[in-house]
């Protein structure tokens, strides 16, 4: 191990190695490079080989999980994203730079699984949602939801992808943690998933919501349908052997319910009534009682029981 490189002046400010784990970026105030992990020669300047300074004092770095987007906290003087980061290696004309000059940023971290950039600022921590970055087409990312901390200018972010709780540390020493709640009705790391009936419900919803943990949907099945999904219809053909008036579903829709035919008896309306089979062959008819849970026989003159 190369405990180690040698770097005196100016201060590395910042450094963090790509997703690939391939390369690593070092921020000294405000200019940027990357080395080659293994054999720790440069490779490039960054923002690109003729723009070699960022906005301000690097303060902070961070890599969507793709590698593709790189972001620059600048402190007072902004942040900066880079859009096509692995072509800015070879190619100097490559990146398109986009600089949020109106952003404070003293840390920034891509949200594990989502492609949302939290950025912190005094007294406040803002999620970006970089869905639309493009290397052809860069725009403004949209502000999806601003956390105010009381009292914290945050030095350093880190997300859960898991419990949604984003932390992040103070610059006077202090922790702050916030679980991320989604809106009603939507779901997922990045709460970008709506809930809908066709899609989450197979149409046969009167309604459908996020559970507790806003991790999946749940469906309030129509009458006559079950499952977690409401995929199911309750019909007398699949669920009551064919043998019932109607069948409907319970009131947690988990299973259907048959209302047998006169003379057919059982949970799925399986058994039918006979003076043969339920009254010893001596009844002149056989029918079922009023809940069709047993059958009763009509017995035959000088028959009793």
């Amino acid at each position: 191990w190369q405990t180690t490189v040698g770097y005196s002046s100016p201060a590395v400010s910042a450094l963090g190695f790509s997703p690939n784990g391939q390369r690593l970026v070092v921020v000294m105030g405000t200019k940027a490079s990357i080395y080659e992990v293994g054999t720790w020669t440069k490779a490039a300047n960054f923002p690109n080989n003729d723009v070699t300074t960022l906005p301000g004092t690097g303060q902070d770095i961070s890599f969507s999980a793709n590698g593709m987007v790189l972001v620059f906290a600048c402190g007072n003087d902004g942040l900066l994203w880079v859009t096509n980061y692995e072509q800015a290696v070879t190619d100097s004309n490559a990146p398109v730079v986009f600089p949020m000059s109106s952003t404070t940023a003293t840390a920034v971290e891509f949200l594990a699984d989502t492609p949302l950039l939290a950025v912190g600022a005094a007294d406040s921590v803002t999620l970006f949602d970089f869905s639309n970055a493009s290397p052809l087409d860069p725009v403004d990312p949209e502000l999806v939801i601003t956390i105010t901390t009381a009292s914290c200018v945050p030095s350093a972010i880190s997300y859960t992808a898991g419990e949604k709780i984003l932390m992040h540390s103070c610059s006077n020493g202090k922790m702050s943690m916030q679980r991320l709640t989604c809106t009603d009705g939507y779901v997922g790391n990045n709460c970008a998933t709506a809930c809908t009936i066709a899609t989450h419900c197979s149409g046969n919803a009167d309604n459908v919501t996020n559970n507790d943990g806003q991790t999946a949907c749940v469906c309030e099945c129509a009458e006559g349908y079950i499952g977690s999904t409401c995929a199911t219809q309750c019909t007398s053909a699949t669920h009551c052997s064919g043998n019932a008036d109607s069948t409907t579903s319970n009131n947690d829709h988990t299973a259907c319910v048959c209302q047998c035919a006169e003379g057919y008896i059982g949970s799925t309306c399986a058994t039918q009534c006979t003076s043969a089979t339920h009254c010893n062959g001596n009844a002149d008819s056989a029918t079922s009682n009023n809940d069709h849970t047993a059958c009763v026989c009509q017995c035959a003159e000088g028959y009793i029981g």
